[in-house]
């Protein structure tokens, strides 16, 4: 099959508490992915609907159900139609990897899921990935998530000409394991994208929304950045990367971002994207056509 660029933007923009302000940044950096012509645009991690770590660290079995932190959000129909909103404004525009919290309708009943939402041109959902809760300390193992269920999935972007195959994974799935002595996330992806026949994996989306200005930034820092390497190097697959610019309650901040936002491919970083402020990059990765 003969190899056709597919053009990605990654947008470094703050993630607040408002999701009325999240929309508006959203849209901006969508006329950007459009002015730069390109296939998708990844944004951070809950870059709609706002991460509330501290609320969802402490949650428990069944309190994400019907009486979960985030109820009032979905309750109002407040993050429904901005969700709608967003998915119009990107319509014939641009395909999307949004990140945002959803409920979703689980064997037990409805549970908020932390999910990063893959959107063909056409506005069409074609497929979701929920962060693997549990591979960290901090992230309360409190529901089943993708590794436990069929492991984590890949999904086929592009149209009637190309295919582009790539996988989902959200803030700790990318370095967490090694807190635990867990499964490495990235490389059990990739075999069981390879169990299933194919070989052609094209990108891992990374969003995220990470601790930072604090005692450890610095440490962390460098254990992101040889994550991000060293995944990109030891399982042969690009990674797109992008984190939320402010603090992770969505109160200001202008200092560096917990890690770098970019492009990472066989353990070299492909871009130069400033660690602060809001900022959007694009990179030409390769998908493969149907001819």
């Amino acid at each position: 099959m003969t190899q056709i660029p597919v053009r990605v933007a990654g947008a470094q923009i703050p993630v607040t508490q408002s999701i009325k302000d999240n929309v508006i940044t959203i849209k901006k950096a969508i006329d950007y992915a459009v002015e730069n012509r390109c296939d998708y645009l990844v944004t951070p991690e809950g870059a709609l609907s706002g991460y509330d770590h501290g609320n969802m660290m402490q949650a428990r079995p069944g309190q994400y159900l019907e009486t979960d932190v985030y109820a009032s959000l979905f309750d109002s129909g407040e993050l429904t139609s901005a969700l709608t909103e967003v998915e119009r404004y990107a319509n014939d525009k641009v395909g999307l990897c949004l990140g945002t919290l959803w409920k979703e309708k689980e064997r037990f009943g409805e549970a908020q899921r932390n999910q990063i939402r893959f959107y063909d041109k056409k506005s069409m959902l074609i497929g979701t990935t929920s962060k693997t809760y549990g591979i960290v300390p901090q992230d309360v193992p409190f529901l089943e998530h993708d590794m436990e269920k069929s492991g984590v999935p890949c999904w086929q972007l592009g149209d009637d000409t190309f295919k582009f195959n790539v996988v989902g994974l959200i803030c700790n799935d990318m370095w967490g394991h090694g807190w635990s002595g867990g499964q490495m996330i990235p490389w059990a992806a990739k075999q069981n994208f390879n169990s299933n026949g194919r070989n052609d994996l094209q990108l891992f989306v990374h969003a995220t929304n990470g601790f930072r200005d604090n005692d450890t930034a610095e440490l962390f820092n460098n254990w992101h950045h040889s994550h991000l390497t060293m995944m990109s190097y030891i399982t042969e697959v690009p990674i797109i990367s992008v984190d939320n610019s402010i603090h992770m309650n969505g109160d200001d901040y202008n200092g560096t971002t917990s890690s770098e936002s970019g492009v990472y491919i066989k353990g070299q970083v492909m871009t130069k994207v400033p660690r602060t402020g809001t900022q959007y990059f694009y990179y030409d990765f390769f998908g493969e056509s149907y001819e």
